[in-house]
């Protein structure tokens, strides 16, 4: 047998710090920053209409540049959960396990979210709200996405 797997790896494997990734692009900063505030707002296309998430620089459809931030109801159904036991951001590797769920918006947007305590199991309706976590990952303060019972 030839090729990649053909040695078997020897030695420890060191693990490797990893950072999470960081909004960099000025949307990606403007959400980060409305989120961090408690604000669920998302970019809407005045040019067709479309409301998108993650926040860009261009229309997801269109390719408009012309996008508006606009307040949102965050209502919409949870599509799928699943628990992280290991989380990567130092920020939740106190807490033991982590809730995260997939949330179909009414508006077409699909958004992944932490789930609360009460959230109700998939197939159900849920509400997406913007909380503050002043600690955040490096202590500089950020938004999350939590959806709740309705």
């Amino acid at each position: 047998m030839s090729g990649v797997y053909s040695k078997p790896v020897s030695g420890p494997i060191e693990p490797v710090a990893m950072t999470p990734p960081q909004p960099g692009s000025p949307a990606g900063q403007a959400l980060s920053a409305r989120l961090a505030a408690g604000r669920l707002e998302m970019q809407v296309c005045t040019a067709c209409g479309r409301v998108q998430y993650p926040a860009r620089e261009l229309c997801a459809s269109c390719l408009s540049t012309d996008l508006d931030w606009r307040a949102q109801d965050g209502l919409g159904t949870l599509i799928a959960t699943t628990v992280v036991r290991r989380p990567y951001d130092p920020a939740f590797q106190s807490r033991p396990l982590v809730r995260i769920g997939l949330i179909r918006l009414d508006t077409e947007v699909t958004v992944i979210a932490f789930l609360d305590e009460h959230c109700p199991p998939p197939r159900e309706r849920v509400r997406i709200v913007a909380l503050s976590d002043p600690a955040g990952s490096d202590g500089a303060g950020h938004g999350l996405l939590v959806a709740q019972a309705p």
